[in-house]
């Protein structure tokens, strides 16, 4: 030992503290040692003096043990306290450690007496460290601005924070050692008695919401963090912390309401378009049916067909649940319909496969991408077929390693030898070159096998277009 203790021992007769004091030696101890053998001295040696460990006979003949322990536990609890008899029976040995002893040595085996002091003085000071970090987290514990709670596994509150106080403007000192249940509203509590019963019985524990009390007797949303603290042999406590989210859930709410405003309002400025595009529609029908010029008229039916290609966008945007994408394989058949009726096609005669299931497209890549097929579609369903002949026209899209991959044609008669996008002064191409730009896409022909276009961009969305603004 390289410390030196400073004893205070409480024992009536010399030989028994001349044999203490042996033993002491003997052991290497470094020591100041004072005996006295009344309460008197005893309780004005404790109040005027500091120790680090105290020795107490059992039986004296105007004091006992269980006496100065109580005397020592009032003015110095954080002293270790062992008990140094001739007799002590095991009913008084039990009494004095419920009490606060720190243990007990019989002056028969007085060679126990150095272990027993070294175990006491560990345990002293990982007392005084632990309360000394208790104090540390009260001190943290009551500044919170959260509530912090523990609640028994009987449902009993057994200590609330002052954040409890300025949250719920009620006193906590009123709700100590009552059922929690009083603060959680009616509708509530199923949750909370099934979160809590989990929690006890050892589950992992997750963040949830519920509706608490106030003093005006509303409620307050609290956002709860829970965990279950084992206190050995001893009944545990559920530990919890509140936080008010009722400001963030209010503010979520109105951002719910603005976005559900936004939503009607743009898809009612989808479905006006609609209407626009199919007044505009109209009056190329009204006017073309003036027109003698087969020539003309064909010109004016392509506009036609390209309006209604739009048009049937925005109608599909218009019906769609969300408003950044759509159903892209709802959109072709109908586009495909509303073309072969133009072109009086039947279906037994030109076959139709569609494989693009499962593809959603956002609305900057869905309006060119359509009138590109339309373009395609409509020469396919004009030049690609001899008159009579049946054949198939086809259109597939997929998604491969962040890019759109369609693959559109026929199986007819192909185009004349040298026909490119963008290298032919056919307006019909030059649109089809013009569309595949305005999605960054890159296109190839292959004229082997009828007609057949590979148009390869990114599947990027509309949002991914808003992030790129936005950074």
């Amino acid at each position: 030992m390289t410390d030196k203790l400073n004893i205070l021992h409480l024992e009536d007769d010399d030989n028994d503290s001349e044999l203490v004091l042996n033993e002491l030696e003997s052991a290497g101890f470094k020591f100041e040692y004072k005996r006295v053998d009344n309460e008197s001295d005893f309780t004005y040696s404790l109040i005027h003096s500091s120790y680090d460990i105290i020795f107490s006979d059992f039986s004296l003949p105007t004091y006992n043990g269980l006496k100065a322990l109580e005397r020592s536990m009032s003015i110095r609890p954080e002293v270790p306290f062992i008990l140094v008899s001739g007799t002590l029976g095991e009913d008084a040995a039990v009494e004095s450690m419920k009490k606060g002893a720190t243990d007990y040595v019989l002056k028969n085996k007085l060679y126990k007496l150095l272990p027993t002091i070294n175990r006491a003085l560990v345990e002293a000071k990982e007392k005084k460290l632990r309360e000394s970090a208790e104090n540390r987290y009260g001190i943290l514990i009551e500044s919170a601005r959260d509530i912090i709670f523990t609640i028994s596994t009987g449902g009993l509150i057994i200590s609330l924070n002052n954040a409890f106080n300025e949250i719920t403007g009620l006193n906590r000192e009123d709700w100590i050692g009552k059922e929690f249940s009083g603060l959680i509203h009616p509708d509530d509590r199923d949750l909370a008695l099934f979160r809590f019963n989990s929690v006890k019985e050892g589950s992992r524990s997750e963040s949830y919401e519920m509706r608490f009390i106030n003093s005006s007797g509303e409620y307050f949303y609290g956002e709860i963090l829970t965990a279950y603290i084992d206190r050995g042999n001893i009944n545990g406590e559920i530990l919890g912390i509140v936080r008010d989210v009722t400001e963030r859930r209010n503010a979520e709410l109105i951002i719910l309401n603005s976005l559900k405003e936004k939503e009607i309002l743009l898809k009612e400025i989808h479905h006006r378009v609609k209407n626009n595009l199919q007044i505009i529609i109209s009056l190329i029908n009204m006017q073309s049916s003036e027109i003698n010029d087969t020539s003309v008229l064909n010109s004016f039916r392509e506009i036609q067909n390209r309006v209604v290609s739009m048009s049937l966008i925005h109608q599909s945007f218009y019906q769609s649940n969300s408003l950044s994408e759509i159903d892209f394989s709802h959109y072709i058949k109908r586009l495909a319909e509303n073309l072969f009726r133009i072109f009086g096609i039947k279906k037994d005669r030109i076959e139709l496969f569609i494989d693009t299931a499962g593809i959603n497209i956002s609305i900057d890549t869905a309006i060119p991408l359509g009138l590109l097929i339309n373009e395609v579609f409509s020469n396919s369903l004009k030049h690609g077929f001899e008159v009579g002949s049946s054949g198939r026209m086809f259109i597939e899209l997929r998604k491969s390693e962040g890019d759109y991959i369609l693959r559109i044609g026929d199986n007819g008669c192909g185009l004349p030898a040298g026909i490119q996008p963008g290298k032919t002064n056919s307006l019909g191409m030059t649109l089809i070159k013009m569309l595949c730009d305005q999605i960054d896409g890159e296109i190839t022909l292959n004229n082997e096998n009828g007609t057949v276009y590979y148009v390869k961009f990114a599947s990027k969305s509309y949002r991914d277009r808003l992030d790129g603004i936005i950074h």
